[in-house]
């Protein structure tokens, strides 16, 4: 076989060794996410499933119970919530945002509401991300756009704060300043 010339380099998402077609299973598989737009490999699934949209799917009577015994994600190498929860600035700025949603909620505001939910929004967690190292810390601020964890959590408490004086003086309690 010729040298094979791969124009990507390692990534992060897949561990590394021998090559795709020397590891996969002898049987038939399909990736349906990769091959659906290639006719034969439409017409092969096409019997083996059932398209819905999400409220049809959940109409349909469940098949069987799964078990889920913990917290797991797509990000980072250990696949559980530390990309958003995972250090002291995204557990501190959560408990806050907590603590703001019972005064943005209190005020009964659609405005205050629609910025509150805003704000929990994961993204502004995972800007937050600083306990990782190589592949993890690199795709954390490529997606971010302040210089640092630090620059997106001062941002993040800013804004919050902004935020808790509206609900408050909505709610007409006095702002000590």
């Amino acid at each position: 076989m010729p040298e094979q010339w791969n124009k990507y380099a390692s990534t992060a998402a897949r561990r590394h060794g021998k090559l795709g077609r020397e590891v996969r299973p002898k049987s038939v598989t399909i990736d349906i996410h990769s091959h659906v737009a290639v006719p034969a490999a439409a017409k092969f699934v096409e019997p083996h499933l059932g398209w819905a949209t999400v409220e049809e799917a959940a109409e349909l009577p469940p098949r069987a119970p799964i078990s889920v015994p913990y917290t797991m994600s797509w990000a980072d190498q250990n696949r559980d919530l530390g990309a958003w929860l995972g250090n002291d600035l995204q557990r501190s700025a959560f408990e806050a945002a907590k603590k703001v949603g019972v005064l943005a909620r209190r005020t009964e505001d659609p405005a205050i509401l629609t910025d509150w939910r805003r704000l929990l929004t994961s993204d502004h967690f995972y800007y937050m991300y600083v306990s990782g190292h190589g592949a993890d810390q690199g795709v954390h601020q490529y997606f971010s756009s302040y210089e640092s964890p630090y620059d997106a959590y001062a941002n993040y408490m800013n804004a919050l704060t902004d935020l808790r004086r509206r609900a408050l003086d909505k709610l007409g309690v006095p702002i000590l300043k």
